[in-house]
Parts: C-alpha cells; sequence; structure tokens
C-alpha cells in the first residue's frame, strides 16, 4: 500500500521483479508523468502474483465491454449477485453511468486478458465494485485490487457485499475490514453487509 500523496502501490509494485526490470518500468513511470504526456493519477506497475505478472491502469473508454463481460460473470456466480441478475446490457449501461458519474475503474490485466476490475467514489470513501474473471477468482488479483483501494484512498472507505458471499466476506475480514450492519441492497433488495476499512495506520 502507498501512503497518503505518493504514487498509488508504488511501494509494494517492484517487490520481486528483476533490477533491470524495476529500473525500466520506474523510467518509464516517472518520465510519463515528468512529462505532463498523461495526468499525474495515471499509474501501471507489475505485481507478482503466483504465475502472474499483472499490469494495473485506469480503464479506458475501449474497457467497457469487457468490464462489463467481467462484471456479469462473476455476480451470476451462485450466492455472489442478486437474486435476478440484470442483463449484460443493462449492466453495460451501468457502466457507462456510474464512470460518467464519477467512478474511477482501475484494471488488472496480463498480456491482453483483463483479469478483473475495482471502482471507487474517492470523494465519498467508496469501494463501488471489486470483480475478478471467475477463472481468476482465488489467485491473489482480489487482494492486489483491494491494496489499490487502499493506497488510492488511505483515509479508510466502506463497502458491501452480498451476506450470503462467504467467499467475498472472509476475504474482507481477512484483508481487515470490519463488518458493519446488514440491510437490503439499495437496487435489488436483498441482504447485503456493509464493510469498513479504517485507514491506514489506524
Amino acid at each position: 500500500m502507498g501512503d497518503a500523496g505518493k504514487t498509488p502501490g508504488w511501494g509494494s509494485a517492484f517487490g520481486g521483479l528483476a533490477a533491470a526490470e524495476r529500473m525500466r518500468l520506474r523510467r518509464r513511470l516517472v518520465g510519463g508523468v515528468a512529462g505532463l504526456d498523461r495526468p499525474p493519477s495515471a499509474f501501471a506497475f507489475r505485481e507478482r502474483t503466483g504465475m502472474i505478472s499483472c499490469l494495473l491502469r485506469p480503464a479506458t473508454d475501449a474497457d467497457r465491454d469487457r468490464i462489463t463481460a467481467i462484471w456479469h460473470a462473476s455476480a451470476s456466480l451462485p450466492g455472489v449477485g442478486p437474486p435476478s441478475m440484470p442483463s449484460r446490457a443493462e449492466l453495460r449501461r451501468r457502466v457507462d453511468e456510474e464512470m460518467a458519474g464519477g467512478w474511477e475503474v482501475t484494471i488488472a490485466e496480463s498480456g491482453h486478458e483483463i483479469l478483473g476490475f475495482v471502482a471507487i467514489r474517492r470523494r465519498d470513501r467508496i469501494l463501488a465494485e471489486l470483480f475478478l474473471s471467475p477463472k481468476r477468482i482465488g489467485g491473489g488479483i482480489g487482494k492486489v485490487l483491494l491494496d489499490h483501494a487502499k493506497a488510492a484512498m488511505p483515509g479508510g472507505f466502506t463497502l458491501f457485499t452480498t451476506s450470503a458471499n462467504s467467499r467475498a466476506r472472509h476475504f474482507y475480514e481477512r484483508e481487515g475490514l470490519i463488518a458493519l450492519r446488514e440491510e437490503p441492497h439499495p437496487r435489488s433488495g436483498h441482504p447485503v453487509t456493509y464493510y469498513e476499512w479504517v485507514g491506514a495506520g489506524t
């Protein structure tokens, strides 16, 4: 996790890479930011997760269809999404609406494959969505994305997950989040459990 005011993720990002690769990537990152050829919040780094080297980067408009596909596939797994799943077309419209409304979406990719994504509302201190490709669940990518959210919102944040999703609840509790309460989902009404990460150094 990165500290407030630092580029998110740099501290853990370079661990496990060969020295030459770390230097090559650091030069590319620093050059991009210093040259102002992309916004300072843009970043990219590699994280070793088992046998996978994944790149974290901000999502672009071209990623929206694949973000939707991962969201729909993962939320359709038993116990993950609502009892009546929205169609892919409905979720695609949601992606457009939410990104226009302030979602900051970061994707994890390996080669040309998007492994998962996290969407945050930084000002509201909310982790809105975190989904992985079903075949990548359990490989450590979720922790990489959650750590990115912690670095982006070091003062803490809240999220909710389906109460029946025991795997997600165990993951969040293992990573230091605290269960707050159970309420009906704001859209579908099924039970969800709210969690809080209180922030770095607390």
